[in-house]
């Protein structure tokens, strides 16, 4: 029964975790929809006298089909690239865009991938215990140390969060997957993390 309960809970976590970047993505086409659908398409019912039901839709896949390949091409590449050097000259735009950027890459990435394995890391007070992801490792070559980058998201929603950077020592590896960690986040730790291995 325990086995059963668990497979559900990965499940609805997995399920939230999958339809938080088609809920944005949604919203995006929902901006350009009613951007071209109020702008573009009231204007050219002004010229030609009714309105194309349909249009809008296909012109938001249309751009944003074109914006797709334009990416993919090394001309695309280098327009992005100018169009990103003058967003990052901009001081409010500058911000904007490099978290718009950051967050974007951040959702391609797959979790395995971005987070190495779970820990709890002893911070803030020794003994008190707090759960996060590893990064990555950085050398302290002053002091001939390992340091090891660790994530700590904030609970319930880990999008935000602090990062690290923490001597081996204070490391501590509680077995768990990384899918369990993330369900002891999401649910204030009423699931997962039962036991360190």
């Amino acid at each position: 029964m325990k086995k059963i309960l668990q497979i559900i809970q990965s499940n609805i976590l997995k399920g939230f975790l999958a339809i938080i970047p088609i809920a944005l993505s949604l919203l995006a086409v929902q901006f350009l929809f009613n951007v071209i659908d109020k702008k573009i398409l009231n204007l050219l019912e002004s010229h030609i006298g009714y309105r194309l039901p349909g249009l809008g839709i296909l012109l938001v896949l249309m751009i944003l089909f074109i914006i797709g390949f334009l990416t993919s091409s090394i001309l695309g590449r280098q327009i992005f690239l100018l169009i990103e050097g003058v967003f990052r000259r901009l001081p409010l735009v500058k911000t904007t865009y490099e978290f718009g950027k950051q967050f974007s890459q951040t959702l391609s990435q797959d979790e395995k991938a971005l987070f190495k394995k779970a820990v709890l890391v002893d911070y803030l007070r020794s003994g008190a215990w707090i759960l996060g992801f590893v990064m990555g490792e950085t050398s302290d070559a002053r002091r001939g140390k390992k340091l090891v980058k660790v994530f700590l998201p904030t609970v319930p929603t880990p999008f935000g969060g602090v990062l690290i950077w923490v001597e081996e020592e204070l490391i501590l590896d509680p077995g768990w997957p990384i899918d369990e960690a993330m369900k002891a986040i999401v649910s204030c730790g009423v699931i997962g993390g039962e036991e360190i291995r």
